[in-house]
């Protein structure tokens, strides 16, 4: 407006790494100007660092941890730190969270698209609008009665954490387990509701479930435990984030 030259590009200035207790759970305050970030993790705080995330958008989850480390190896320690990025470049380092103890591998699914689900079928399908009705959460996977979704995990399942969104009537998800695929056993929820008391924007009812020791029996080559996890809908609703622990 003033007709002044655009002044360059500045490197954004250090985010700051948030207390970490968890590898899946790893979140920063960020920096103006940055358009993504690095998650670098090492064994030791004095380093070698890795990139472990890289490009991560702060803007893709709300109200939820910012980044999960789906590589860190059960039985490890890890230090992790964050660089913020730009065109200009990147910034120094954040400080050092750790180390953090890796008990299970974590896969954290927000549901963007499908590359972490095994199959899908029934209607299923991601959205993305309306988001305020869900709490911001502008990636969902979207079904009715006999929608599903489907898991399989390369060790034995542990605990399992659903996020969802009733869309009318409250008919719960229904869950089942599986060894090879094929033959389904189902398993009970621990389910906790979140009601809205007062709502003026029409939020969605969110449920958590939660569904813990899904490997039923210890690993061996004849009985390789639960692999398969299935999320079938008994009505119209929305699931928002899947959390899946394995390899116990």
């Amino acid at each position: 407006i003033r007709g002044l030259p655009v002044p360059p590009l500045e490197i954004p200035a250090v985010p700051t790494l948030l207390e970490t207790k968890s590898v899946a759970a790893i979140s920063w305050q960020g920096s103006v100007g940055a358009s993504g970030y690095d998650v670098e993790r090492a064994a030791t705080s004095n380093g070698p660092w890795v990139v472990v995330g890289a490009n991560v958008d702060d803007t893709w989850v709300q109200y939820r941890p910012l980044f999960a480390d789906a590589t860190a190896e059960p039985g490890n320690s890890y230090h992790y730190r964050v660089r913020a990025k730009n065109g200009a470049g990147s910034s120094v380092p954040s400080n050092i969270a750790g180390p953090v103890r890796v008990e299970t591998y974590t896969v954290v699914d927000e549901l963007s698209d499908f590359s972490r689900v095994l199959s899908h079928g029934g209607g299923s399908g991601l959205v993305t609008g309306n988001a305020r009705a869900y709490k911001e959460d502008g990636h969902r996977v979207k079904g009715g009665a006999g929608s599903w979704i489907t898991y399989r995990t390369p060790h034995p399942l542990g605990h399992v954490r659903v996020l969802a969104f009733m869309e009318g009537s409250e008919k719960n998800f229904e869950f089942s387990v599986s060894q090879d695929g094929n033959t389904f056993a189902k398993v009970e929820p621990k389910v906790t509701r979140f009601p809205t008391e007062v709502n003026p924007y029409g939020y969605k009812l969110p449920i958590q479930y939660d569904l813990p020791n899904l490997s039923g029996i210890r690993e061996t080559r004849s009985a390789p435990g639960n692999h398969f996890l299935k999320i079938v809908f008994t009505g119209d609703a929305q699931i928002s984030r899947v959390e899946i622990r394995f390899g116990q």
